[in-house]
């Protein structure tokens, strides 16, 4: 039997109500392109209920949560496409997608491809990355990097949504990659339960001698922060910047890393307060939880 092209892997966290539109949108711009995909699910609820309702899908569940990095690294476990699709369960690709993405099959140089993925109300979600500084880490939690978007390494600059173009890195909403490189540089780190896991695996494959692209041509329908429940846990963010920034740094960076991260989040809340919206009170308490964590990261 011949292998799929594309293997598209989807770790689902409480995402069933969205996971039927996602399936059938990849399956619709495969077709289109004449590509064949496979779709594995990785379930990290504690019950399948809900998820066993995509034909053909090749579903990985044992009850345990094991975060989005490991989740990802089981799910390729199961893979035989040349390319893996790395899927947030609450995005839809665009019947066009796939066709943009197979024009990168020749290309041996080219081992990450991003798309440009909208949000709802057609907002431009910000994916292309920077390696974390502690001058960028600082510049997007106090919000100045949209407030002053063209700033060095500001991920709001119009201009790196504006064309195809070489990059540091993408977003791990949505993205393709090709699997014998992600095996070769030994996949996602199992460390980032949630949150720098794509970040850490896009600066190991551009150490590798790969380039990362992001292509505007291809499009993407996030709705938003659906595949971990709806939840955005401060914890986590907190905890995998430290591991990240120690893992490529030191102790001292990381720690410092972490207080420019909450130098930043006192500048947003002092933003938020002048200019409080509908959603002001939420994020604030969102916001506050992050810095309340502050401590309790630099004391572990």
């Amino acid at each position: 039997m011949r292998k799929p092209d594309l293997s598209a892997v989807l770790v689902c966290f409480r995402s069933q109500k969205y996971l039927g539109n996602c399936a059938r949108s990849l399956k619709k711009s495969a077709e289109k392109a004449d590509l064949s995909l496979e779709i594995i699910i990785v379930i990290n609820d504690g019950h399948k209920k809900g998820y066993d309702s995509i034909k053909g899908a090749r579903i990985f569940h044992d009850g345990i949560n094991h975060g989005y990095a490991e989740g990802i690294n089981l799910g390729t476990k199961l893979a035989s496409g040349k390319w893996l699709v790395i899927v947030n369960p609450d995005t839809e690709t665009d019947p066009a997608a796939f066709r943009g993405l197979k024009k990168y099959f020749p290309d041996k140089h080219t081992a990450i491809v991003g798309p440009k993925i909208i949000n709802p109300g057609n907002k431009l979600q910000l994916s292309v990355n920077f390696e974390p500084s502690l001058w960028n880490i600082f510049l997007e939690q106090s919000f100045l990097y949209k407030l002053l978007p063209f700033l060095p390494q500001s991920k709001a600059n119009p201009v790196l949504y504006s064309q195809t173009q070489r990059v540091e890195a993408v977003e791990g909403t949505y993205f393709a990659v090709r699997k014998d490189v992600f095996h070769k540089i030994g996949g996602m780190d199992n460390r980032f339960f949630l949150y720098f896991e794509d970040l850490d695996l896009c600066r190991r494959v551009r150490k590798s001698g790969y380039r990362i692209i992001f292509d505007p041509e291809i499009l993407v329908f996030h709705y938003g922060k659906k595949s971990s429940g709806g939840v955005t846990d401060g914890a986590y963010y907190l905890r995998s910047l430290y591991k990240y920034l120690r893992k490529y740094h030191n102790e001292i960076y990381a720690k410092t890393g972490i207080r420019m991260l909450y130098l930043g989040s006192l500048l947003r809340l002092f933003f938020w307060k002048i200019r409080r919206g509908r959603s002001g009170n939420r994020k604030m308490v969102y916001l506050k939880k992050v810095i309340n964590e502050f401590h309790g990261t630099l004391s572990n």
